[in-house]
């Protein structure tokens, strides 16, 4: 799959692609027999994913967007108990410990879980390189119908990458993320994810094809708000960056901030906050991590904490200034409520940091007020 040139990518794809109906057919088979063929056809597509999707020509993309959907939909619930085999997936006390041959992993069914955890990998690597294609742009056209076929292969993807959604989110639980080859996987996909598709991933769409769903949405969101917790800075940041991808969308959307694809609202209409219950419970947390150390790798993630939490103060102001006014009344000592007020309002006071901007010279100069 890793070819040398675009030229001999192209030829390495044609060898590949008369085999993708037959290896989807050998994991529909052997799901319930034999776990290293499902892993090693899984593997098959990873590779391929990994080393060609983002260099695909649009026909080409929309053949192994069209296989992949077919690998999902075989894998996925209702076929191979995708959702069962994931979500039991837990790991022992002793396992947990580090226990080799004493610690055993539980699983709910007969597949040994180091195979079910190599399976999930593999499912998300390709689910990942899917979602990070979406954030892509093709490349110029020379005729109409190139043009058309880019279209339709964006039309594909976007269903594919729904359809992982669905089959991902509800069968990953945080028994499923005590692994932490999983849980990176997981979170680089959800981060890939939330960047091409942020108000389907906050809202779960407007219904269709193409919607979530509640429960696709509130699961992401809650792997999110987990993920603001895990001791790995890598998964942290890239929930960080996630949640900054929500907000702007948003912000961008409500006419909040000035800007490139910001809405603009007719003349005299002043811009209204989101108002959004995810959204402030998401500053919530972002403002107790950052102020009581709830995480103590929070010291690491500074930086990228300042963009998120500006993109969500813009989204959400009275919400922030609420939150500032219980934490300054409830501080334990009466001494420093006056300096931290002061400080609250130096965030969006000092250095000129304007409300209703996002681009990186107000990111920057926030940062030094959150730093300061």
């Amino acid at each position: 799959a890793r070819a040398s040139s675009l030229a001999n990518l192209t030829v390495m794809f044609d060898m590949c692609a008369p085999t993708f109906e037959g290896i989807v057919h050998l994991v529909e088979v052997y799901h319930a027999s034999s776990t290293l063929i499902v892993a090693q056809c899984l593997s098959f597509f990873a590779d391929l994913a990994d080393a060609q999707c983002a260099l695909l020509d649009p026909g080409r993309s929309c053949m192994f967007f069209n296989a992949i959907q077919a690998l999902l939909t075989v894998y996925g619930p209702g076929k191979c108990n995708l959702t069962a085999s994931w979500s039991l997936l837990r790991r022992t006390p002793a396992a947990l410990a580090g226990g080799a041959s004493q610690g055993k992993h539980v699983l709910g069914g007969t597949a040994e879980p180091d195979d079910v955890v190599t399976e999930v990998v593999l499912v998300l690597r390709v689910l990942s390189q899917l979602s990070n294609k979406a954030n892509v742009d093709w490349y110029d056209f020379e005729s109409t119908q190139q043009q058309q076929m880019a279209e339709q292969a964006s039309r594909v993807l976007d269903m594919t990458i729904v359809l992982g959604l669905r089959a991902a989110v509800p069968s990953v639980t945080p028994n499923v993320l005590s692994y932490p080859k999983v849980c990176r996987e997981y979170f680089k996909f959800l981060s890939f994810a939330v960047e091409a598709y942020p108000g389907r991933i906050l809202s779960g769409g407007s219904g269709g094809a193409s919607a979530l769903g509640k429960s696709v949405s509130h699961g992401a969101l809650a792997a999110i708000s987990f993920g603001l917790q895990h001791h790995d800075t890598v998964v942290l940041r890239q929930c960080l960056r996630a949640i900054q991808e929500i907000a702007e969308h948003c912000a961008k959307n409500a006419g909040l901030v000035i800007g490139r694809d910001a809405r603009r609202l007719p003349a005299g209409q002043a811009p209204q906050p989101v108002n959004s219950p995810a959204l402030q419970e998401l500053l919530g947390r972002l403002l107790a991590m950052l102020l009581e150390r709830q995480n103590v790798h929070v010291s690491e993630v500074v930086g990228d904490a300042a963009g998120t939490l500006l993109a969500l103060v813009i989204c959400e102001q009275p919400t922030f200034a609420r939150f500032a006014q219980q934490h300054v009344a409830t501080h334990p000592d009466p001494n420093a409520r006056a300096s931290l007020a002061h400080a609250f309002q130096q965030l969006l006071g000092a250095g000129g940091v304007a409300n209703n901007r996002i681009d990186r010279r107000n990111r920057t100069q926030f940062r030094k007020n959150l730093l300061g």
